[in-house]
């Protein structure tokens, strides 16, 4: 089985579901994204009840805006840190008026805030 635990906001790890070992994937629909970052952890245990070490910390990026002028947004996120050689860039991409998704920044990986003119 796959023992699933979840951090809010950089709290403590919280056990919060076992799935069959057969499971691939899981949607938590018991969190407030568009307030909250999350941090998750997997635990497998055998059929001898013996747990495995924890698996590698994945995290929902948070994004935030503060309107500083009729003309200008600051977006900052979190970093993402679940993958052991980081990220290599942040991109962040808007709906056009045809109703396709375009990136408009590409950020290095060290950076988590912008201020767009729009």
């Amino acid at each position: 089985e796959h023992q699933i635990y979840r951090s809010q906001n950089g709290d403590s790890l919280e056990y919060i579901v076992s799935v069959d070992s057969s499971v691939r994937s899981y949607i938590d629909q018991n969190v407030d994204i568009l307030n909250n970052q999350y941090d998750y952890i997997i635990i497998n245990k055998n059929i001898c009840e013996t747990s495995s070490g924890n698996s590698n910390k994945g995290n929902s990026l948070l994004l935030n805006f503060d309107r500083l002028d009729n003309f200008r947004t600051k977006l900052n996120w979190n970093l993402y840190n679940g993958w052991a050689n980081g990220t290599s860039r942040y991109e962040l991409q808007k709906l056009n008026s045809d109703g396709i998704w375009e990136t408009f920044i590409n950020s290095d990986s060290t950076v988590n805030q912008i201020i767009i003119n729009e």
